[in-house]
């Protein structure tokens, strides 16, 4: 027997395919997962309601049929129903084609009562013989049509709320039905979906590597290597609200998340991402989230967390109901944040916590499958000893050494090996190919004017402010690099436009292309140069310091440790200041002055000796540093003794103490011997209305030192964003 299309269904002449109404009714009433929550306690008449849903039905309905419904029955139901039932799906594929006329009634779907028993009488008036079909499949299969019909309704109200407000809404409005609240909810948290993020309405063409990262088109095209790591997420999103992904730079972390979210997006759930630092969001709004997840299940995807944990704090104690998945660094937060510092994140961390919320993640876990996806892809095999070579720690040089191969197969072949060079040769065609093979309007002329001023600070994750790109580079060039998806732009409350890569892997990569290459981007090179008397590398942080003090805070807590800092901090130590001065946040101070500290005690005594303590923000800063640990209480007697807290400070106040121990071992009575005797003597001096943030943290590099710094600040210590 020749086995039936469903997609036939289509072709019979059924232009009023509609949603079925047990789900319109869900969307009004709030009801179910749909997404498009609203009050479930409208009085209005029984005809009015039935019109409502009449109304949404009709919308959902037709848009289902103009966008999605044609592929749902050719492909993914057909799919599904070989995937659960094998060889029999040919039977079901049948009766659906056969009684379709019987199961939709007005333009919807007969209720589940009467579709099984239409169902039923169709299987036995086709298959008058036995056939291998469950008494109760009918039930199945009317739960898998309308669940697809609900991800489908709550889809495409999101990707037009404004069609959705017009055509629906306001025509229940007109007769009477006061339902504004649909479109209030399903517009009020303005933070990405995951829709959003994996452009699921715009991207065409599917690849295997992204600069931006997998797209929704990807994953329906099987273009995204599948990772173990997804299923774990989700079993264990069963039982708890929290997991915290860490792994390296380049280590996958971020498609996994955006795996876990296409996952759950196709199974109807709501799902919303934040990726540091390009999504700028208050938490006030972030904590909308926790109002839609009273009325259905809500994941938040927080990517490059370590960023702002200080922001993560807050998101963390602040989401009740929502179920999070962080991504970040492997970094050591417990040095970072310090193991008294308050912030809930930590506690994350603690031995006894690790196994149940901490999930590591590895490059090696998954580069042999996508090896063997872009073998496969392209056509191509690669040589087992070649194979052997490829790097497994960072995907996005392992992506770049694919490329290479593909470009450069019989010279690979012939030397065994995938020579630097050309590995570098292909980086470098790539930044020459960026806007080349594009329409007019997008073209770019000189892409690697733009990304070698870029890759320079994103190689340290550092944001540029864009006005200081534009000095490099044609504003046009850089315009279509944000509309090709080639580099990042964001804007901060207060209005200032900065500019990223994706990722500060690729930016590595891209620096030691131009550092390969002499002649690569000499027209930037011989600028920074010739303003700088410096090396094109080092002179473009003494650049961008002296343009941008204010930035000089961020830049010297990302770049500690390069072997330039302290010529950066000795040769910009009046600029430095100013930076410091103008920054608002207390915590920032500190670590900023820490992070001098590290390269030169001497330079941050001096600066804190001259910084002009004024307009109200900054009114103290204490700074202290023994070998000897029998020294502690003298040390803490100087910073008692300090002028400055023999003054009462009117009005909402934060002190921020930061005690860094050497050593391998970091002994809590140390710190406490440190911070008691301070924090009494503040509390009794300043006012009632005060905040007191201290921190303890280990650092072996100072050997059997403490150091020591106290800020008090007029404002609050915990941000908002």
């Amino acid at each position: 027997m020749k086995k039936p299309k469903l997609s036939s269904i289509i072709k019979k002449g059924i232009p009023t395919f509609l949603v079925p109404a047990g789900i319109a009714t869900a969307i009004v009433t709030g009801e179910g997962a749909t997404g498009i929550e609203a009050i479930a306690t409208i009085e209005v008449s029984k005809e009015l309601w039935k019109t409502g849903i009449n109304l949404i039905s009709g919308y959902i309905g037709e848009k289902a049929k103009e966008h999605e419904i044609d592929k749902f029955f050719s492909e993914e139901l057909s799919k599904e129903l070989e995937k659960r039932y094998g060889d029999k799906s040919h039977y079901l594929i049948e009766i659906f084609v056969n009684s379709s006329d019987e199961l939709i009634k007005d333009g919807k779907f007969v209720d589940e009562e009467n579709f099984c028993k239409i169902f039923r009488e169709e299987i036995k008036k086709t298959y008058k013989e036995d056939i291998p079909l469950e008494k109760c499949i009918e039930k199945d299969i009317y739960k898998l049509v309308t669940d697809k019909f609900k991800i489908l309704a709550k889809d495409l109200a999101k990707k037009d709320p404004k069609a959705f407000r017009r055509e629906v809404i306001d025509e229940l409005e007109n007769i009477s039905i006061k339902i504004d609240e649909i479109y209030e909810i399903l517009t009020k948290v303005r933070i990405p979906t995951i829709e959003d993020k994996l452009n699921k309405y715009e991207s065409k063409n599917a690849e295997l590597f992204k600069s931006a990262g997998p797209e929704w088109i990807d994953f329906e095209r099987d273009c995204v290597v599948k990772r173990d790591e997804v299923d774990e997420i989700i079993e264990k999103f069963k039982n708890q609200n929290m997991v915290i992904m860490k792994g390296n730079p380049a280590s996958g972390k971020t498609v996994i998340s955006r795996s876990v979210g296409y996952k759950l997006a196709n199974e109807g759930k709501d799902v919303y991402v934040l990726e540091l630092p390009w999504d700028q969001r208050g938490i006030e709004e972030i904590l909308k989230l926790d109002d839609l997840a009273q009325k259905s299940e809500v994941y938040f995807l927080v990517d490059n967390a370590h960023l702002n944990l200080t922001f993560l704090h807050n998101i963390v104690s602040g989401l009740k109901s929502v179920k999070i998945l962080i991504s970040m660094r492997d970094i050591d937060v417990n040095r970072q944040i310090g193991l008294t510092s308050g912030n809930l994140v930590a506690d994350y961390f603690k031995e006894e916590n690790r196994k149940k919320y901490i999930l590591s993640v590895e490059s090696i876990n998954v580069s042999d499958g996508i090896i063997e996806k872009f073998e496969e892809i392209n056509e191509i095999e690669i040589i087992d000893e070649i194979k052997r070579k490829l790097n497994n720690k960072s995907l996005w040089i392992l992506a770049w050494e694919l490329d290479t191969y593909k470009k450069h197969e019989d010279t690979c072949k012939e030397h065994k090996k995938i020579d630097e060079t050309d590995f570098y040769d292909t980086v470098a065609k790539h930044i020459e190919d960026i806007g080349s093979e594009v329409p007019l309007e997008l073209k770019v002329n000189k892409p690697e004017n733009v990304l070698l001023p870029l890759s320079v600070f994103y190689k340290f994750e550092i944001p540029v402010r864009k006005k200081f790109i534009e000095q490099f580079a044609d504003e046009n060039d850089i315009e279509n690099m944000i509309r090709l998806n080639e580099i990042r732009e964001y804007k901060t409350e207060k209005r200032v436009k900065y500019l990223t890569l994706h990722h500060s892997e690729t930016a590595d990569v891209f620096v030691k292309t131009f550092q390969k290459f002499g002649e690569f981007g000499d027209e930037v090179k011989r600028k920074i140069e010739k303003k700088t008397g410096k090396d094109w590398f080092e002179g473009l942080f003494h650049w961008y310091i002296q343009e941008s003090p204010k930035e000089s805070v961020w830049v010297i807590d990302r770049i500690g440790g390069s072997k330039f800092i302290r010529n950066l901090l000795e040769e910009n130590f009046d600029k430095i200041k100013e930076g410091i001065e103008a920054e608002e946040d207390v915590e920032k101070i500190s670590l900023c002055i820490l992070s001098i500290a590290d390269e030169s005690e001497k330079l941050a005594e001096k600066l804190i000796k001259v910084l002009n303590i004024n307009g109200g923000k900054t009114v103290a800063i204490f700074f202290a540093s023994t070998s000897e640990r029998e020294k502690i209480d003298e040390v803490v007697k100087k910073i008692c003794s300090w002028p400055l807290l023999g003054v009462k400070y009117d009005g909402p106040t934060c002190v921020s103490v930061q005690i860094i121990i050497g050593g391998d071992n970091l002994l809590l009575e140390h710190a406490e011997d440190v911070m008691n005797p301070i924090s009494n003597k503040v509390w009794r001096l300043l006012s009632g209305d005060t905040d007191v943030l201290w921190r303890a943290r280990i650092d072996s590099k100072l050997g059997d030192k403490i150091r020591i710094i106290a800020v008090i600040t007029r404002s609050h210590i915990f941000r908002s964003n």
